[in-house]
């Protein structure tokens, strides 16, 4: 697999199962149509949502035998640091966030859902197979409990790769998970989730620090019309926050175009 390949696939792999295109989620964890305001028969208090943080830092040394005389050849370590917040209940929506946890990190580990430290290092190994090659490369994955109260929870997954050249790539996503039956809460809280992209576009604006849609627009590069994120929506501090990746409408310096909306800005839009 060459560079550019690989740094495809990768950006696929690492967390792009979030982008949960047109209310579809990619993984194993259902999807939810309950809506915000429903009320659950045995509602968990907030915070109660056990789990333990396991963290790997840590780095593989090139293998013996390399043709020093290669020039595609740089034998440096791959640095690598894996984080995340582990349910450790046996609850459906333990079992739920835990298949979500595993989903991300790619299909080949779903069988590795009892012990998350082997995973981090299968997926430090099979990384490293494929970056061997180049120059010192680095690959971080951060995933944590972001928000909980009485009726969901919500993760966020922070990624971070380098393969050499001038910057790195990475991938930011959140989602939130019925506390009751464990599904996924995304595009499918809304009516209709294309009725809300003025909305969103009206927000733009102020994150290209510009006075205008037309101003924001201009700063955009579109196929053709202003879509909505790929990546699904989620719910935190109770708003919703919408977040389009590196690359989908902007270049690579205008960053990740995002906003927040509090949940009466977008009532008339969510289901009841």
């Amino acid at each position: 697999m060459n560079k550019t390949a690989f740094i495809a696939a990768f950006s696929f792999l690492t967390f792009t199962a979030c982008q949960q295109k047109n209310g579809s989620t990619g993984n194993t964890a259902a999807t939810d149509s309950i809506a915000l305001n429903t009320e659950t028969t045995a509602p968990v208090a907030a915070d109660t949502f056990p789990v333990k943080r396991i963290e790997l830092i840590d780095s593989i040394s090139p293998k013996t035998g390399f043709d020093l005389s290669d020039p595609e050849i740089v034998p440096e370590n791959l640095h690598y640091s894996f984080a995340a917040d582990w349910p450790t209940d046996n609850s459906i929506l333990a079992d739920s966030i835990r298949a979500w946890i595993i989903s991300n990190m790619g299909d080949k580990y779903n069988n590795e859902t009892s012990d998350i430290e082997k995973l981090f290092h299968l997926y430090a190994q099979d990384f490293y197979k494929e970056t061997e090659r180049w120059n010192g490369c680095t690959t971080e994955i951060n995933i944590s409990k972001a928000y909980e109260n009485e009726k969901i929870v919500t993760y966020t997954a922070d990624s971070y790769y380098y393969l050499g050249g001038a910057h790195g790539g990475g991938f930011y996503s959140g989602t939130s998970f019925c506390k009751e039956t464990g599904k996924i809460l995304g595009w499918n809280i809304f009516k209709s989730p294309q009725e809300i992209k003025d909305k969103i576009l009206e927000k733009m604006p102020e994150y290209f620090d510009v006075k205008t849609t037309e101003e924001a627009l201009e700063m955009m590069i579109l196929n053709d019309t202003f879509p909505l994120p790929t990546t699904e929506p989620w719910i935190i501090n109770d708003s919703i926050f919408f977040i389009y990746q590196s690359y989908e409408i902007a270049c690579y310096a205008a960053g990740r175009p995002n906003c927040v909306f509090a949940m009466d800005e977008l009532k008339d839009y969510l289901k009841k």
